[in-house]
């Protein structure tokens, strides 16, 4: 059975590029839930457009109480609607996001599955090891079915810190000066991030798929195993992947942290 790569042999689609192929199966799951995209997309940019309204209808009911001036009451009723609002548009993408999420993981399975009793076993089996296979299926399968409800929310994601720097910006204009000043520095440290996080995250899957492919065999010969009385030594056959998979999760959160400690000191 042919052995998975060592970390020393980048996979191929790391070497090319985007796989054209990966960009169809995503595109695929997109247009599988397009409705509940949409709704994901309009429901987090009216939570975030109700997120930064609230500060400022906060700040002007506020300088009503003080100075006892009239229209508290209607200023006091916009803020609970805005706060309710806020809470009821992060449940609803919350409960849609999480849907889309499902049957986009659902749909990449099935359609993995289907791919591969479409080709030969022989095919299959040159380029996949039996491990590997159920990691794409399994665990990676439900990472990239959180893609259609992340660029759902990605215009969400960009509404709240633009508007947050035109609100400082009509604060104190000095102040948003030197927040800008330190985008670039921030911009190259996140660059760096992602290139070292996506390295350690291949590095991971592939010591993961060599664990779940000794795993798959183990049980497929469970009889003969128990029958040679070699349990143990076929456990620790099994498990001799796990400190590097240990050593590579805590590397990742290694980057992750040197990431967010030079990130506070840019800020």
């Amino acid at each position: 059975m042919p052995r998975t790569p060592g970390p020393s042999s980048p996979p191929p689609a790391a070497r090319r590029g985007p796989d054209p192929g990966v960009r169809s199966v995503l595109t695929g799951a997109f247009r599988h839930s397009p409705v509940r995209t949409l709704a994901v997309c309009l429901f987090s940019v009216a939570s975030a457009g109700a997120a930064l309204a609230l500060p400022a209808v906060l700040g002007h009911t506020l300088d009503l109480v003080l100075g006892a001036r009239p229209g508290l009451h209607g200023a006091l009723v916009l803020c609970a609607v805005l706060l309710s609002g806020e809470v009821l548009l992060d449940a609803l993408v919350a409960l849609t996001g999480g849907v889309t999420t499902a049957r986009s993981t659902a749909w990449l399975r099935r359609r993995g599955i289907d791919h591969l009793l479409s080709l030969a076993p022989h095919r299959v089996a040159d380029r996949f090891t039996p491990g590997d296979l159920v990691t794409r299926l399994t665990g990676n399968a439900a990472d990239a079915g959180t893609a259609p409800t992340a660029a759902a929310t990605g215009l969400a994601a960009v509404i709240t810190p633009v508007g947050a720097l035109i609100a400082l910006a009509l604060t104190d204009i000095w102040l948003a000066a030197v927040f800008l000043a330190g985008l670039p520095l921030l911009t190259r440290l996140l660059r760096r991030f992602a290139r070292g996080s996506s390295d350690s995250v291949r590095r991971y899957q592939r010591v993961q798929a060599d664990l779940a492919t000794r795993l798959v065999e183990a049980l497929g010969g469970a009889r003969t195993i128990a029958a040679a009385g070699t349990a143990g030594r076929e456990r620790a056959r099994v498990l001799a992947p796990l400190p590097e998979l240990g050593a590579q999760g805590r590397q990742m959160w290694q980057i992750y942290g040197r990431a967010v400690g030079r990130r506070s000191r840019a800020l």
